[in-house]
């Protein structure tokens, strides 16, 4: 890597991939640990100032959890919901549900989706 800041620019967009994150680490070790130490110094602002995608690009890319979504107890609990007991459990839930009657189909036309969209998504979608 001829230039270390286009990892930046990366993490910027969040997007970070792992080798440039290793490359960073072995070539550019100092500036790594710099800007590791600001992210940890500004911890708590960080958390609550960037969108999710950022925040989840810097806790991949420093191995901290800046949501708590990346802390390893949150992780073990979200991945322990999908057992494969619990996906047979979902499956044949999916497998009993009832096909909506007339009624039901009825009120569903009836909705107006568009009302819950922004103005912009309106103008987007129209002729679709």
């Amino acid at each position: 890597m001829d230039n270390p800041l286009v990892v930046f620019d990366s993490l910027e967009k969040g997007i970070v991939m792992p080798e440039q994150v290793e490359v960073l680490k072995t070539i550019y070790p100092k500036m790594y640990s710099e800007t590791l130490s600001l992210i940890t110094e500004n911890m708590a602002q960080l958390q609550s100032e960037l969108p999710y995608k950022k925040r989840a690009a810097l806790s991949q890319f420093f191995g901290v959890a800046l949501d708590p979504s990346f802390q390893p107890e949150t992780m073990i609990t979200l991945q322990s919901q999908f057992t494969p007991e619990k996906k047979e459990e979902m499956k044949q839930v999916m497998n009993q549900s009832q096909p909506l009657n007339q009624n039901q189909a009825a009120n569903f036309k009836n909705i107006n989706l568009d009302a819950k969209k922004s103005q912009s998504e309106r103008i987007a979608t129209r002729g679709v």
